[in-house]
């Protein structure tokens, strides 16, 4: 006979294998023969969460915590098809019931209840859950904190928040404001970006990355002698050629009407050996 035990060792061995589909359609059929089974609700919302079915998967959450409202998974899971779903305050409400049931829980749910809080407004909660995923966060880069976190989840207005708050609390540093400084490029705030970059470089010169970066800015806001001469400082200081780089420059020495400069920068563009000639010619030259 079809039992629900049997066809929910069908639907983990098809997930097991990644035939989402299959385990769906199997962690359904077990629910609809064991419907007062909160287990087999969350099999059926594991499953839901590989396929990124959030609609789905706050129905059947919902159903999970109705029939158990002890599980921290199931209140985990409904915050995040709520935070998905941009319902956000009903998220934030599903994450804190899901670490006080698992004050140990992943340090995931807490940065996803400091996430829903700061969106909300509410700065105190959000800081207190951001604190606590540092507190128990060993792999965070030092110096950087939860704004790295915000990063990888390209969140960046929140991301350069996160860095700007810490710049206050901890000092400078030249890692945290060229962080600091691409957060604001990628959310368009390019003066604001060009400050952070500079201030990084001052405590750090050779940063060719983050001269690179100063590069664009002063292209976007069409400054484009200044944009060339950092392009230029860039390549110098990167440790390999970079044709990219200085198709850049010579756009931007183009558009600042300095034609020889465009000119050698795109013939360094197009071959790196000749690059790597020419900076070994400027060695010679600068040893004689």
């Amino acid at each position: 006979p079809l039992t629900a035990s049997l066809v929910a060792s069908i639907a983990a061995a098809t997930e097991d294998i990644c035939q989402y589909d299959l385990a769906d359609m199997f962690a359904g059929k077990a629910c609809e023969l064991e419907p007062q089974n909160a287990d087999r609700h969350m099999q059926l919302a594991r499953v839901l969460l590989k396929r990124n079915g959030w609609a789905r998967l706050l129905s059947v959450t919902g159903t999970s915590i109705q029939l158990d409202v002890s599980n921290a998974e199931s209140f985990f899971l409904h915050g995040l098809a709520n935070e998905k779903l941009e319902r956000y305050e009903a998220a934030a409400e599903a994450y804190r019931r899901a670490v006080e049931l698992n004050p140990q829980a992943d340090v995931e749910w807490y940065y996803r209840l400091g996430s829903c809080e700061e969106v909300l407004g509410d700065e105190d909660r959000a800081n207190l859950a951001y604190e606590e995923v540092e507190r128990r966060s060993d792999d965070l880069p030092i110096g950087l904190g939860v704004g790295i976190l915000h990063e990888q989840a390209e969140a960046w207005d929140r991301a350069a928040k996160a860095y700007a708050a810490r710049i206050e609390r901890d000092g400078a540093s030249a890692p945290l404001y060229y962080r600091y400084g691409l957060m604001l490029d990628f959310c368009y705030r390019w003066e604001e970006a060009e400050h952070a970059y500079r201030q990084s470089l001052g405590l750090v010169s050779d940063n060719a990355e983050c001269l690179y970066r100063l590069g664009q800015v002063l292209e976007r806001l069409e400054r484009y002698s200044e944009s060339a001469q950092i392009y230029a400082v860039a390549c110098a200081a990167s440790d390999i050629p970079q044709p990219d780089w200085r198709y850049r420059q010579g756009h931007v020495a183009w558009r600042a009407g300095c034609l020889r400069e465009a000119c050698e920068a795109w013939v360094m563009a197009l071959s790196p050996v000749a690059e790597i000639e020419c900076a070994g010619s400027a060695s010679q030259a600068e040893l004689q």
